[in-house]
């Protein structure tokens, strides 16, 4: 559908808002303060973000190892590299 293409200006546009800066300038005050609030909601919501990333990727690199490890067994498993003993197949299907 051609409207979930469309920018927030094509849709301003389309109500009959041609200049963006002119319409936020006939906004009440009140909406302007909360419009400023919200971007800073949203700004800080993007560092909040950008730290928890940061977070999962030291996890990550912590884990590597262990989790390569685990692969090349199970890569060795499947391509018949490597035959699982009884207590490593210990598991009901």
């Amino acid at each position: 559908m051609e409207g979930d293409k469309r920018n927030l200006a094509d849709l301003l546009k389309d109500g009959g808002v041609s200049d963006i800066p002119e319409f936020i300038g006939t906004l009440p005050m009140t909406v302007k303060k909360r419009v400023c609030a919200l971007k800073k909601v949203q700004l800080n919501s993007i560092e909040v973000e950008a730290k928890f990333y940061e977070r999962v990727h030291q996890l990550e690199k912590e884990f590597e190892n262990e989790f390569n490890k685990l692969y090349e067994q199970r890569r060795k498993i499947v391509a018949g590299e490597y035959e699982p003993n009884d207590e490593e197949s210990k598991l009901p299907i």
